[in-house]
């Protein structure tokens, strides 16, 4: 995600990220983007959210800090409050990754993880067939892609220039061009 926020974002130095340090998961995926922060000369800052309330405390702190980008890990917490996350990052102006594409359908500017609906869905048609007496053994394994997607209807975000190479792997690009500029070539 951090590498595809530069890609999308070149002028990105300083992303806040948010994080829950209780969520195991995370001591890894920090791990991993704090050697690409090191590769792509950008500085992090992480800001954790365990609870509803450390978000008011994380906004605050991101505000102070002047990021000029956010990334945002996969949380139950980000995830139940994205309202609130995508109102702070549009009246920031702010370009953000998000986790899941529910966050981009609600007019975050940029993802990059599964669509959550199409999981449970797909989950739902395993139920259904074991149900039914198929063997789990005997049912194929998905996995689900992670494709960036690209919202160009993002509320709040600057103009700014998306690489080629990130709109080649959008999973889809919004019509309306308000507020990204989709450079024609490199």
């Amino acid at each position: 995600g951090l590498q595809l926020l530069k890609e999308a974002v070149p002028v990105t130095s300083r992303v806040a990220v948010l994080w829950n340090s209780e969520n195991r998961l995370h001591q890894e995926v920090r791990a991993a983007s704090e050697a690409a922060a090191i590769a792509l000369k950008v500085a992090l800052q992480f800001f954790d959210v365990r609870s509803p309330d450390d978000l008011p405390k994380a906004f605050d702190a991101i505000a102070r800090q002047q990021a000029n980008s956010l990334l945002v890990f996969p949380d139950t917490v980000t995830l139940g409050h994205r309202a609130a996350l995508l109102s702070f990052t549009a009246s920031r102006r702010l370009p953000t990754m998000y986790p899941f594409s529910e966050f981009a359908d609600d007019g975050g500017l940029m993802c990059y993880g599964p669509n959550l609906i199409q999981s449970f869905r797909t989950a739902a048609e395993y139920v259904d067939k074991i149900l039914k007496g198929a063997k789990s053994a005997d049912l194929p394994v998905q996995q689900q892609g992670q494709a960036p997607v690209l919202d160009e209807d993002a509320r709040g975000v600057d103009t700014f220039a998306v690489r080629q190479s990130i709109g080649a792997l959008a999973l889809h690009i919004g019509c309306a061009a308000d507020d990204l500029l989709v450079e024609e070539s490199l």
